[in-house]
């Protein structure tokens, strides 16, 4: 699971956006107390519209990826059942 495109693509979508959304957040929040004069709202909502989009557009494909991997590594992993089955088998040939 390490090295894959869900862990950069959740590392991205959960810390880094969810940092970088808060961020904005909270400078529109606190910017009219700051400043002492108020955002214009359609700048705002367009900013944010672009940034959601931008993100989404940008690490959406990376879970595309992992999903589509997942296929391929599927033929290729530690099939438990078959090795804890053997085990058995061994153990009872023992008895």
């Amino acid at each position: 699971m390490h090295d894959t495109y869900y862990v950069v693509a959740h590392f991205h979508y959960v810390l880094s956006m969810g940092a970088v959304f808060s961020i904005y957040a909270g400078f529109y929040y606190w910017s009219p107390k700051l400043f002492g004069t108020q955002y214009n709202e359609q700048l705002a909502t367009a900013h944010f519209w672009a940034l959601f989009v931008g993100v989404n557009t940008t690490f959406m494909p990376l879970l595309g990826h992992f999903i589509k991997s997942l296929f391929c590594l599927k033929n290729h992993k530690f099939n438990l059942n078959k090795q804890v089955s053997f085990l058995i088998q061994m153990k009872l040939q023992r008895l």
